[in-house]
Formats: C-alpha cells, sequence, structure tokens
C-alpha cells in the first residue's frame, strides 16, 4: 500500500499498527516507534522518486497530553500496549509535554520524517491550540 501511495498519491497518511493484548484486546499501536515511522517514510519515498517533494505525508496522533508530567503521561498513553511505557516519548503519533517540548517535538519530527501536517482527536484541539499558535507565530 505505500508503494501505491508513493507513486500516485498526493497525501499519505502513515498511520500505526494494530495488535491483540494479553487479554485479547485489540490495541492500535499508538507508542509505534519513530524508527517504524522512518521505515514507512523510506517505502514511501523509494515509490515517490521525483514526486517525493510534493507529497504531504500526515501522521494521526492518537495521545497528546500538555502536561510538565511526562513520565506520567506516558504511562497513560502507552496504557494497555505491551512494552516499557517510555516508548511513548518516541512515538510520532504521541505528543506529551509543556507546550515548547511539544512545539519542539513537532520541529524535529517535520525535520525528520518530512511529515506535513498532523490530524488529531477532537478532544485534543483545545489543549493543543497554544501549539499551533506557537507554531503558525500568532
Amino acid at each position: 500500500m505505500l508503494t501505491l501511495a508513493g507513486e500516485r498519491a498526493d497525501i499519505v497518511s502513515l498511520t500505526t499498527t494494530v495488535g491483540v493484548d494479553e487479554r485479547g484486546g485489540f490495541w492500535a499501536a499508538a507508542i509505534a516507534s519513530g524508527s517504524a515511522l522512518d521505515d514507512k517514510v523510506s517505502w514511501v519515498r523509494r515509490a515517490a522518486g521525483e514526486r517525493w517533494r510534493d507529497l504531504e505525508l500526515n501522521v494521526i496522533v492518537h495521545h497528546s497530553e500538555v502536561t510538565d508530567d511526562v513520565e506520567s503521561a506516558a504511562r497513560r498513553a502507552a496504557d494497555g500496549v505491551p512494552g516499557d511505557p517510555m516508548r511513548a516519548l518516541d512515538s510520532p503519533h504521541v505528543l506529551l509535554g509543556s507546550i515548547d517540548r511539544i512545539v519542539d517535538t513537532l520541529e524535529e519530527r517535520r525535520d525528520r520524517f518530512g511529515i506535513s501536517y498532523l490530524a488529531v482527536p477532537t478532544g485534543a484541539m483545545d489543549e493543543l491550540g497554544p501549539v499551533v499558535a506557537r507554531l503558525t507565530g500568532r
């Protein structure tokens, strides 16, 4: 699918995978790693060839939290996902920390992955408003 997207799409949404937890419940791997996204972006880039610079890349943010207690927020973001909850800090599908930290994180991810825009849950829009204001210079 990523090859087809790279070859033909104008916008590519880079999503997470789905797994099953030890209780048999489904979870979206919202803490999918940055290296996993690196692989997806590389796949799209190869398929896009000369079109690469014209593509828009989208990432869905499954969990965001403006907070000074990043460690607790990481545990909440990773609730039910196997492994170390601190992996959430590396996930491009999670935004945690102060406004300044989230702004820095988004700029780093833009530079690293080429992400053009994010999709966030409706409930996160008010909380992330100051982040958008800072990024747009308003």
